[in-house]
């Protein structure tokens, strides 16, 4: 009895030796993978997605037409050239006034060159300079004056034209309006581009 006892002890020492000399191994690690960081590409189009849905998309579209047509469709345009055409013609007519006295004055000079006291010979020379001078001065100032009344007639006009235009290029929401008078494009795209003849003379009748 006490040999079967003295076993049992000596067998629960040698299992708890056994026991602290080999530890219970630990679960091994799973090495978890590093956060990825986001690269400019990633924060570029996560802009424009952004931007694509804060912003709203603008149609991009046009408007054309002629300025002379609707500036000689306008209702005062006659009466305007006409006044300007009266003016025109008056200093048309006192230009050939001056050239015809001239001429006379001239050939009476030619004429008397033989005849003529010197005195008076240097007389009509210097009255000939003189007159010829006249005329040049007359004629540049008809030149600005017709300039000046052309400009004075038609600035109202010209002034309704460019208010009604505008209006139309804010209420449409145009990015431009061509004046193809001059042909200065080399193209037009009639998809996006609209005539706003009709609509600018409309809108003067009115």
């Amino acid at each position: 009895m006490r040999l079967l006892l003295s076993l049992l002890i000596l067998l629960s020492s040698s299992f708890i030796l056994h026991s602290q000399d080999s530890p219970i191994p630990s679960a091994p690690l799973i090495e978890q993978p590093a956060p990825r960081q986001p690269d400019l590409t990633d924060i570029a189009e996560e802009g424009i997605a952004e931007a694509s849905t804060t912003t709203p998309t603008i149609e991009a579209s046009y408007g054309y037409l002629s300025y002379n047509d609707v500036l000689q469709a306008h209702p005062d345009y006659p009466a305007a050239q006409a006044q300007i055409a009266a003016l025109r013609t008056a200093c048309q007519d006192e230009i050939k006034h001056n050239q015809e006295a001239f001429s006379k004055a001239y050939y009476e000079y030619i004429e008397g060159q033989q005849t003529f006291d010197p005195y008076i010979l240097l007389k009509r020379q210097k009255e000939l300079e003189q007159q010829l001078n006249n005329n040049e001065a007359f004629k540049t100032q008809a030149l600005a004056l017709l300039a000046e009344k052309e400009d004075a007639l038609l600035a109202p006009i010209h002034q309704q034209l460019t208010d009604i235009i505008n209006r139309i290029g804010l209420e449409r929401n145009y990015l431009f309006i061509i004046n193809t008078d001059n042909q200065a494009y080399l193209f037009l795209n009639g998809a996006i581009g609209t005539d706003i003849t009709a609509d600018v003379l409309m809108k003067i009748k009115n």
